[in-house]
């Protein structure tokens, strides 16, 4: 977006979705960044959906009429790839597969934690977690059920510390179908970020789809994580965990850019993109 001879931050530009279908009309889904005079539009689909529809950008400097411009977006059953220059992920079959990191329990984020991944989950299955710690604990639980056969499309539970009674797991049913394609999924717990009851979220695709205000602290343990252990069938990539808690900004803006690895925060990093 550019400007003439009006002052850029003398004019307002406001988006709109002729098809929330896709791509809701809602700021989380379409919105601008940069600096006035110099701004991007972002566009977030909703995941699963193939369709088109039109965005329009209305620029008004409050003195002339507004003038309003639209665009098209479309979005291709085609291939897609996580992360620039990767186009392999590490495959699970579901049943007799699976990769251990030993003792990560001793040393996982106890208070600040954001898991990221990119997945392409090929089937909705019962108790198929993308990670979880071995020996397993509800009541002090670091843990992702992907695709859990409770809804049309399934549902995504993020347990986190203290499960037992529900106050560490957030939960989120899938709106579409998203088997056998790539997305990316965010899953984040704070307690500096709601302090005295803390704060659950999950992204897909780099936007917000469910929140609480409410979040347990996990306690280090002698246990491993156990990444796409049975009966989790896909694959995955560019799995990272810090401890802090990221903004939905920092996870939309590199979660299609690897990392350098020496990242402030950066716990683990695993890119799963050896063929």
């Amino acid at each position: 977006v550019t400007y003439g001879d009006v002052p850029a931050g003398s004019v307002s530009v406001t988006l709109g979705s002729q098809n929330p279908s896709l791509i809701p009309d809602k700021p989380s889904n379409r919105f601008l960044i940069g600096p006035p005079g110099n701004q991007s539009i972002v566009i977030c689909p909703v995941p699963g959906v193939i369709d088109s529809g039109n965005i329009n950008v209305t620029l008004n400097d409050g003195i002339n009429p507004p003038i309003t411009k639209t665009f098209s977006v479309t979005v291709n059953p085609q291939q897609q790839y996580p992360v620039v220059g990767m186009p392999v992920g590490l495959n699970f079959n579901g049943s007799n597969n699976l990769m251990r990191v030993t003792g990560f329990g001793s040393v996982a984020p106890t208070s600040e934690i954001t898991i990221e991944y990119w997945m392409k989950q090929s089937q909705v299955a019962t108790a198929a977690s993308t990670l979880i710690l071995n020996p397993d604990n509800p009541a002090n639980r670091i843990n992702i059920y992907s695709l859990w056969p409770d809804s049309p499309y399934g549902t995504i539970y993020w347990d986190y510390g203290f499960v037992a009674d529900g106050s560490g797991r957030l939960g989120y049913a899938l709106p579409n179908d998203v088997t056998g394609r790539w997305n990316h999924f965010a899953f984040v717990a704070s307690q500096s970020g709601n302090p005295g009851q803390g704060l659950m979220q999950m992204y897909v695709n780099g936007v917000l789809v469910a929140s609480k205000s409410q979040a347990r602290v996990f306690t280090n343990v002698v246990a491993d994580l156990l990444v796409g252990s049975s009966p989790f069938a896909g694959a995955l990539s560019e799995l990272r965990i810090w401890s802090v808690a990221r903004t939905g900004t920092q996870i939309l803006q590199s979660m299609s850019t690897p990392l350098v690895g020496s990242e402030a925060n950066l716990v683990a990093y695993y890119r799963f993109n050896e063929n």
